[in-house]
């Protein structure tokens, strides 16, 4: 192509434009054409061979970057032989166009001409003047940032509801944006409801109440699920729609697309969703305008989010201060003011409004007796640096002493001097009565302990664990006897032990206290020993046993003593039975033999013959009386010796 022919068709170009040589870094103009001439009112003999920099320098404002982008898209243009857009481009004219702000944008094309045999030989710059379009952005741009800076404003009122917030925000981008109709939906346990749709028709509401989201639930639906941005240009022929299309088409409504909004952990809190009236989707700024929107929203909901769970867990904590009786305080060191919270007061028993804290008068409540301690404790910190943990005494202002366990850290500043010192105190009055109970208790278990032969044991029901008195170790000669339940029955003599087990579980069952009974136990040694075992069942509110107690009494002698008795009265019996019976049939056939002999005469050999027989019995007679004689004196043995048993 001829430079004619270029000239030509250069001139027909309607944008301002300019014809350069390739001669980087210089790229002088070659010409500039006639809507360039008409625009700044310069003429090519003004232009023409002066390079293009040095015609158009760089703008006393410009760091550089501006007239950087220009050498750029040069380079590019010739190294890639390709054209090369700039779409905003900001250089203020020296001439021509009349701009009250003076300042000019434009929208700038650079692309490379070649010669018939595809030589690159020149390339061409073509401006538009956008700065009308700039202003009108600009403007925008400015009405948007005041409505984002008048929500925040109004989302810093701690009395303004999130649902306020959000109407507000969604009201002025519709605002903004006429052919819109916003609505943010909140995502709840899977489901959609209203959050803030000020424009919407409550018939369309009403139907995305409730539902769960999914895969196809429309679009607000199917972006909460999906966890992105959902468009559809045609209610009424998507199928994610198709259950809602009827009133959503019915309340004028063709098109509609919903963005996720989504908090920093990934969750979905709800959607923002855009309605049109007309088969349409957004255009390129729309996207834009409402991916910053969202972005706003996210940022809205969840701060209000950490506020509320702010709130709720400052609520807790200060319930929860008062219920444990737990406070917290600060020491600002060099300016001495001391903070407490209300919990603290409480535990002073002091009334807020009446008392200015200060560490002076934080030590004036201390017990004397603790006043030097404490003050050393609270020295040595601010000295060494470290956390500590104490106990004090403090003197209420109607004489009560109260029980504290305090903690305290100290924080110091970069040249490790002490700025602050932060800590809590946890009143352990309570603790310490119930502490000095139980030692009394102890005190009294120990000394019954002391008093009686008894092995003395204590139950926990609920870890299994058994305490032993050291009588179990004169008793039955275990040093170190296991504390579980288990060793007990392992020691049970197996014929009793079924019996135990079946007596405390019908106890148990029966939610009686009391039980006692006798058992065998087996001793170091491997002997078992007869014990009297009394046992007391602890229940809780719900009728659960908890703890048992009881005692261990060695009934061995008794049990033996008792079966000695039972044993005697067996051969008394025996001997009675035996004078009854035994000592009668050979007493009768004596006294038979005896009367016969003098009543009647026999011969020898028949007298022979009945003496025998009265000398048999005689023998019968002495081997039974011989018999009861040592059954007599066995008794008379016992007897002699009694034992004598405990009750």
């Amino acid at each position: 192509m001829s430079l004619e022919q270029i000239d030509t068709l250069f001139n027909c170009l309607p944008m301002p434009s300019v014809l350069l040589n390739i001669d980087a870094p210089d790229f002088t103009i070659v010409a500039v054409n006639n809507a360039f001439i008409n625009l700044t009112s310069v003429s090519n003999k003004e232009v023409a061979g002066l390079p293009f920099f040095e015609a158009f320098p760089m703008n006393l404002d410009d760091d550089g970057t501006r007239i950087q982008k220009i050498k750029y898209a040069f380079d590019y243009v010739i190294a890639e032989q390709k054209p090369f857009q700039i779409e905003k481009h900001r250089y203020d004219m020296a001439f021509g166009a009349d701009h009250s702000s003076g300042q000019c944008y434009w929208k700038i094309d650079t692309y490379p001409l070649f010669d018939n045999e595809g030589n690159l030989t020149h390339i061409v710059q073509s401006s538009v003047d956008i700065t009308s379009i700039h202003l009108v952005e600009q403007q925008f741009f400015n009405e948007l940032n005041q409505l984002e800076s008048d929500i925040m404003k109004l989302y810093a009122k701690s009395s303004t509801s999130t649902t306020a917030v959000l109407s507000a925000y969604v009201s002025g981008v519709e605002l903004l944006f006429p052919r819109m109709t916003c609505s943010v939906m909140r995502v709840r346990n899977q489901c959609l409801y209203n959050w803030a749709s000020p424009s919407l028709p409550l018939a369309l509401l009403d139907q995305m109440e409730g539902l769960e989201i999914g895969p196809a639930v429309g679009s607000c639906g199917t972006a909460a699920y999906l966890k992105k941005t959902v468009i559809v240009v045609d209610v009424d022929k998507d199928p994610r729609w198709a259950p809602f299309k009827d009133v959503t088409l019915q309340a004028g409504y063709r098109a509609c697309w919903s963005h996720a909004i989504i908090d920093s952990s990934g969750e979905v809190m709800g959607t923002f969703a855009i309605y049109y009236k007309e088969l349409a989707g957004p255009d390129e700024q729309e996207q834009q305008i409402i991916e910053r929107v969202v972005s706003v929203l996210a940022v809205i909901l969840e701060n209000r989010q950490y506020e509320e769970m702010i709130t709720e867990n400052s609520q807790l904590m200060a319930q929860g201060q008062e219920l444990a009786q737990f406070g917290n305080w600060s020491w600002e060191i060099p300016d001495n003011v001391v903070s407490w919270s209300d919990t603290l007061f409480h535990i002073y028993g002091i009334d807020r409004t009446q008392f200015k804290a200060t560490f002076e008068g934080y030590q004036g409540m201390l017990h004397p007796e603790d006043r030097d301690r404490v003050a050393h404790i609270i020295g040595s910190v601010l000295q060494n640096k470290q956390d500590v943990e104490f106990e004090e005494r403090i003197l209420r202002p109607d004489g009560e002493i109260r029980y504290l366990r305090s903690w305290g850290t100290l924080k110091c500043d970069e040249h490790g001097e002490p700025l602050k010192m932060i800590g809590a105190c946890l009143d352990i009055t309570e603790s310490k009565k119930i502490q000095q109970a139980n030692k009394e208790h102890l005190d009294r278990y120990n000394a019954v302990a002391k008093a009686t032969s008894d092995t003395i044991w204590d139950y926990n029901m609920l870890t299994g664990e058994v305490t032993w008195n050291p009588n179990v170790t004169s008793m039955f000669g275990y040093e170190y006897p296991l504390g579980t339940y288990s060793w007990w029955y392992e020691h049970v003599h197996p014929e009793d032990l079924n019996r135990m087990i079946g007596l405390i579980a019908d106890k148990v069952a029966q939610k009686e206290a009391r039980w006692h009974s006798e058992y065998r136990f087996r001793c170091a040694d491997g002997t078992y020993k007869f014990v009297l075992d009394r046992g007391f069942l602890i229940f809780d509110e719900r009728g659960q046993p908890i703890r048992m107690i009881g005692s261990m009494q060695d009934v061995t002698e008794r049990v033996e003593y008792i079966r000695e008795i039972e044993e005697n009265n067996a051969r008394l019996k025996e001997i009675a039975y035996a004078q009854s019976h035994l000592v009668r049939a050979p007493l009768a056939r004596i006294m038979s033999l005896v009367q016969l002999l003098k009543d009647a005469e026999f011969d020898t050999h028949s007298q022979s013959q009945l003496l025998s027989y009265l000398s048999q019995s005689a023998d019968e007679l002495d081997l039974v009386v011989r018999h009861i004689i040592s059954n007599s004196q066995q008794v008379d043995d016992t007897n002699a010796n009694p034992m004598f048993f405990k009750d």
